[in-house]
């Protein structure tokens, strides 16, 4: 049993593979390269470009689409937030080089995605503190409040523990400390 998606993917390959076969006919053609007076070379490199551009728009087509904030569950959300927050560590490790340490952290966001960030419990050092906070602060927004997690005040509170060994960039982020959601 397929899906639609499945459905539509299939149709999508046999369209891209009916679009590539009449390339390489009106490539073999020599009239239709010769008629817009290029030269055989020149034709084949035209066709070539084609062919990948044709390519690329087909797997942009049967690329899946993340799922929207809006409509994930609150746990969905919380992972997607902190993935992008060891993301931001990942890709800015001079962030943490050289330090070490633990903090708790909780974002209050609200729901347009940025967040609050406070430091609930200090590492006991200013630059991990710091550098946590700016990890944080820079991979904001995080996309659109799901609607399950708007309460009264449209705020959803995370508590979380953001910890780095000495000689390590990885952060490493720990699930809730106790009493906090």
């Amino acid at each position: 049993m397929s899906t639609d998606h499945e459905d539509a993917q299939v149709l999508l390959e046999r369209k891209a593979l009916r679009n590539a076969r009449a390339l390489v006919e009106e490539l073999q053609d020599e009239r239709s390269w010769r008629y817009r007076g290029l030269r055989k070379e020149i034709a084949v490199v035209a066709f070539l470009i084609a062919a990948v551009i044709a390519g690329l728009a087909l797997y942009a087509t049967l690329k899946p689409r993340p799922k929207p904030t809006s409509e994930m569950t609150v746990s969905e959300y919380v992972d997607h937030s902190l993935a992008k927050i060891k993301d931001g560590a990942k890709r800015q490790p001079r962030q943490l080089n050289g330090l070490g340490g633990r903090a708790v952290l909780t974002l209050r966001v609200r729901r347009d995605g940025y967040a609050e960030v406070d430091i609930a419990k200090s590492s006991g050092e200013k630059v991990l503190d710091d550098a946590f906070f700016r990890l944080a602060k820079t991979a904001q927004p995080f996309g659109q409040l799901p609607t399950a997690a708007t309460g009264a005040t449209g705020i959803l509170e995370v508590s979380r523990v953001f910890r780095v060994e000495r000689g390590s960039t990885d952060l490493i982020i720990e699930g809730a400390p106790a009493g906090k959601p």
